[in-house]
């Protein structure tokens, strides 16, 4: 009877430990694809936005109507007439275009002072190494989840368990 005691202890702290395992493997990897998300909120360098703001002011202008007084309209001879046709959007659109893209411009950097700004290839190098991080910490969650069913213990699967990992070869695992 003693023996039996013994094995049941034994079982119930390798469970124990099987939890903890799969529980910190799981932290980890959901810390690390918490990571890769905020490098996708950081805000791109200052040349990218302005690009950004340009391609803006100029669909202002795009998507005007045309009604707003040409150059022509007020150079017209003694049948001038003050122009009673003409969209205030377009008009701000046509001739202060500049000026907004500007004002766009001065918002934001006073919004972006405190900021980190990061460029595309800095970007892409973060998230391929967090890629790269998530990767390892799924085939260490992989290796945890066989041997405990080896053991005897069946362990379920995350349902998004990367393939690479739940299909990867024993010899590919930690």
């Amino acid at each position: 009877m003693k023996r039996i005691k013994d094995l049941l202890a034994k079982t119930s702290r390798a469970s124990s430990e099987l939890r903890v395992g799969l529980t910190e493997a799981r932290e980890r990897i959901d810390a690390l694809k918490a990571q890769r998300e905020e490098i996708g909120h950081i805000p791109p360098t200052m040349s990218v936005v302005r690009r950004r703001v340009d391609a803006f002011a100029e669909l202002v202008v795009e998507r005007s109507t045309g009604m707003y007084p040409s150059p022509e309209h007020f150079l017209a001879g003694g049948d001038y007439q003050q122009p009673n046709y003409f969209a205030m959007e377009d008009v701000l659109g046509r001739y202060l275009k500049r000026t907004l893209a500007a004002s766009i411009m001065e918002e934001v950097e006073s919004a972006v002072e405190e900021m980190e700004l990061i460029s595309e290839e800095e970007r892409e190098a973060r998230v391929a190494k967090i890629d790269s991080d998530i990767l390892s910490a799924e085939l260490a969650e992989e290796a945890l989840i066989r041997a405990a069913e080896e053991a005897g213990f069946p362990v379920e699967r995350r349902l998004d368990a990367d393939p690479r990992a739940v299909l990867a070869p024993a010899t590919s695992l930690p």
